[in-house]
């Protein structure tokens, strides 16, 4: 029997309280992980999701829009 692991990672706003070079830090960190793990990322700053394979935006509970 083969079992398969999903493993999904959530940042939510992981990036918000931190000065730009501490943020790019972290988002290198982060995007180590792309293609291995399933990542989910919040955030207001198009810095710290201008690097995800997908992009959504939600308003009032309603995507609007997807890159």
């Amino acid at each position: 029997m083969i079992k398969t692991i999903f493993i999904l990672i959530v940042f939510d706003e992981a990036t918000l309280t931190l000065d730009l070079k501490t943020e790019s830090a972290v988002m290198d960190s982060i995007n180590l992980l792309k293609g291995r793990k399933t990542l989910v990322i919040a955030s207001h700053r198009a810095s710290a999701i201008g690097r995800c394979n997908r992009i959504y935006q939600v308003e009032d509970g309603t995507v609007v829009r997807e890159r």
